[in-house]
């Protein structure tokens, strides 16, 4: 990629996410909560989901990466860790079942959730819920016909489907 095109798909990025926040303003719907951290205070914990030093827990709204016992659940976890290195600017749009933010992420002018999608670190997961849905399929595709990351690999299982078969495994 030239610099001119990732200057052009960063403020791309910019604009989605300003122009998101502002439809959500004048539409009257709330997001929670918007916070920025420092560079370093994001701690990962797996490939889709990041603990701040406030206690925040956020899982990255409309997309599932894979679980650390998965091929590629270790890549997952360190894509992350690096898109998280600088400023973090987080956007919370609720919470899951387990209470954790649903976070949309970016560093600069880079959106980190749409990031692991494209470099085939997640793939998209509750997309009828999920804010930015367009750019995730985008990304996806891209990520698909390029066979990057999961999918690239034979036999691929999706992080939700694997989660399914570990709970309906019988103890020993």
């Amino acid at each position: 990629m030239t610099p001119l095109q990732r200057l052009v798909l960063s403020s791309l990025w910019l604009l989605l996410t300003l122009g998101f926040c502002l439809t959500l303003a004048f539409a009257g719907q709330v997001v929670g909560h918007a916070a920025h951290y420092p560079p370093g205070a994001a701690t990962v914990v797996d490939g889709d989901t990041v603990k701040f030093p406030d206690g925040r827990v956020c899982r990255l709204v409309g997309l599932d990466a894979p679980e650390s016992d998965q091929p590629l659940g270790a890549y997952a976890t360190a894509v992350l860790r690096r898109l998280v290195t600088g400023e973090v600017a987080v956007l919370v749009y609720g919470q899951d079942r387990y209470r954790r933010d649903l976070c949309w992420l970016t560093n600069g002018a880079v959106s980190v959730n749409a990031e692991l999608v494209r470099k085939g670190a997640a793939e998209t997961y509750l997309l009828n819920r999920t804010p930015f849905a367009a750019v995730l399929r985008a990304v996806e595709a891209e990520a698909k016909a390029a066979d990057r990351g999961v999918w690239g690999l034979p036999n691929r299982e999706s992080p939700s489907d694997y989660r399914k078969q570990q709970r309906s495994r019988v103890p020993p």
